[in-house]
């Protein structure tokens, strides 16, 4: 089946966990595939609190399947787990090829508020909770800029 999906996976990061190794390893994810998703028609935004990358992609299932296979293949992530794919009606992130959500102070709050009380585990999400989860986080993200 063909039409607009949303996709939620999580992974992990294989490289240590530095400002330097952030700022080096994190910005080449997100150029090659800002670029990739813009030619596939893809929308998302990639949350990374230094232990997972949490990941939503939008678009057609064909193309996220194609991407999701690229992520399983990139050095940079390991024990990669889809969350879920499920047809969606309108992209929340329509406005990103490739938005970028990294913790702080003020995003804490909602991702306790998804980890239910304890540490932050994506094995816990839905698709839908990660979708809800990510949208908040971009809501604050723009009240805070």
């Amino acid at each position: 089946m063909h039409g607009l999906h949303a996709l939620a996976y999580y992974s992990n990061p294989t490289f240590a966990v530095t400002p330097e190794t952030i700022e080096i390893e994190v910005r080449e994810i997100l150029r090659e595939s800002r670029v990739r998703n813009r030619q596939d028609g893809l929308t998302g935004a990639l949350f990374f609190d230094h232990r997972y990358f949490l990941q939503v992609l939008e678009g057609d299932r064909t193309a996220l399947s194609a991407t999701l296979g690229r992520v399983w293949r990139n050095p940079l992530h390991e024990n990669l787990v889809i969350i879920g794919m499920e047809p969606i009606s309108e992209r929340a992130f329509g406005e990103w090829s490739l938005g970028y959500l990294n913790p702080d102070a003020t995003s804490a709050s909602i991702v306790n508020e998804f980890a239910g009380g304890g540490p932050f585990e994506p094995s816990r999400l839905s698709t839908v909770s990660t979708v809800q989860m990510i949208t908040k986080l971009v809501e604050n993200a723009k009240l805070a800029a």
